[in-house]
């Protein structure tokens, strides 16, 4: 106990301060050496007068300690990360340390664009941002805001009004009943007028209800080239989108596994209610999904006015490319010009998705913390360079409990180069706290001080 006193009594009265210890541990370290001697039965050969004044002298030092502490040297608090990967943010050209010299794809489309999902680059793009007529891929937003908002195991009586339209049908009956999961099927996949008005008037009681939805959706998308008069993509007045509009959107949409797993159907059989035919099959509108490797989505659209359109994806390893062309002479022929070309220039490195655990780092007076991405974290290089990608773990300076759910505690930081020699930072990911970390108790909180981490 002795000893214990003693290293109280030296930590108490300033010897071997820590820079990195509160203003508080000085005279608490005194307060528990006052305890312990309280509690034994004498033979220390401290007394009270000399305690006290012991106290009294580690009051003066720590408060001047905390006056004449330097503050932390910016340059020793670590890089300000660079944080990427969000779906909320803008899509950004291809860096100019990244971008390759092959030749871009030549391209019919009057609009196109070619995105890589993950990282949210521009790879091409040609008149992106020009409203155009958008024809059925504004089913894209209508499936969305379907799976947002309905049920889809809901039954949906057919009414006249539903099936007030032309074009491509998945044919619904007035009076039939559906579930809305079917309904949906045949808006993705048959790319049904009747379905998405169906829908439409079934959860927001009229297409006009319906429309202002679907503006407010994507507002809050940052879609700002979008306008939409109804669910179904007729030509009208103030109804138009845009091919970098409708990039960022396909890759929302797709980031809802249930979306995905529709517009990458290439057929579906359904046993629709009050259907005397028997089995009803939807074939994907969408020829990619049949024949190019790694397509995985996502809509086709047609009109006079909006011309052949298509908007498609395909993943190959951690490399999702989301191509859009308006206004196509051969829509698929662009489609594949692009994708081909993003697949053979470029590739992604992937840390993890939102969420995952990425590290464990040391917190000062609470417990250790499971720092878990706060986005995904990816990079984009040229293809010959994924394999150079090198990621590590950082821990932002002074982690000190109490810790929020979601507070930063350090960084995923993504480099280029080789192992043992020089590296170029590209970018780095957030790392935070998945739950809270509260102080620990006291008592451990002061052994922690006097001894260090155990």
């Amino acid at each position: 106990m002795v000893r214990i006193v003693q290293r109280c009594l030296n930590i108490g009265c300033g010897g071997r301060v820590r820079r990195h210890r509160p203003w508080w541990v000085g005279p608490a370290a005194l307060a528990l050496a006052a305890i312990l001697l309280a509690s034994s039965s004498g033979g220390t050969g401290w007394d009270r007068a000399t305690l006290s004044g012991a106290v009294a002298e580690a009051a003066a030092l720590q408060v001047q300690s905390v006056i004449s502490e330097p503050e932390d040297d910016p340059a020793e608090s670590g890089p300000t990360p660079v944080l990427g990967g969000s779906l909320t943010r803008p899509f950004l050209p291809v860096d100019p340390g990244v971008a390759s010299s092959k030749p871009l794809p030549r391209v019919s489309a009057d609009a196109a664009i070619l995105v890589e999902a993950r990282t949210g680059t521009i790879l091409y793009e040609k008149n992106s941002h020009v409203r155009r007529p958008g024809a059925s891929t504004t089913k894209i937003m209508t499936a969305l805001l379907v799976l947002e908002r309905g049920d889809l195991s809901e039954e949906v009586t057919i009414t006249r009004e539903m099936v007030q339209t032309f074009g491509s049908m998945m044919n619904l009956r007035v009076g039939s009943k559906h579930l809305l999961a079917e309904i949906l099927y045949g808006i993705l996949m048959k790319s049904a007028n009747d379905g998405a008005l169906a829908a439409a008037i079934y959860l927001a009681g009229s297409q006009a209800a319906f429309a202002d939805w679907m503006n407010q959706r994507a507002e809050a998308l940052g879609l700002k080239d979008t306008h939409y008069v109804n669910p179904h993509g007729h030509t009208a007045t103030n109804h138009y989108t845009s091919a970098y509009d409708l990039a960022r959107l396909a890759a929302h949409a797709l980031a809802n596994w249930q979306f995905a797993e529709i517009v990458g159907s290439a057929q579906v059989t359904h046993d629709l209610p009050d259907d005397d035919t028997g089995p009803v099959v939807f074939y994907n509108t969408n020829r990619l999904l049949s024949y190019y490797p790694g397509a995985s989505g996502v809509k086709t659209g047609t009109t006079s006015a909006a011309g052949k359109c298509l908007v498609s994806s395909a993943k190959r390893g951690d490399t999702e490319l989301i191509a859009v062309v308006l206004h196509s002479d051969d829509r698929y022929r662009d489609a594949v010009a692009l994708l081909d070309y993003g697949f053979a220039t470029y590739g992604v490195s992937s840390y993890g998705g939102l969420g995952d655990p990425a590290a464990v780092f040391r917190v000062t007076y609470g417990d250790p913390v499971e720092a878990v991405l706060g986005t995904q974290a990816a990079v984009l290089t040229r293809k010959e360079d994924v394999g150079r990608v090198r990621w590590r773990a950082v821990a932002a300076p002074g982690l000190e409990a109490p810790l929020a759910k979601g507070e930063l505690v350090g960084w995923v930081e993504a480099s280029i180069g080789e192992d043992g020699g020089d590296t170029t930072l590209l970018k780095a990911f957030p790392l935070v706290s998945p739950a809270p970390r509260p102080l620990r108790p006291f008592v451990l909180r002061i052994f922690e001080a006097l001894f260090g981490h155990r």
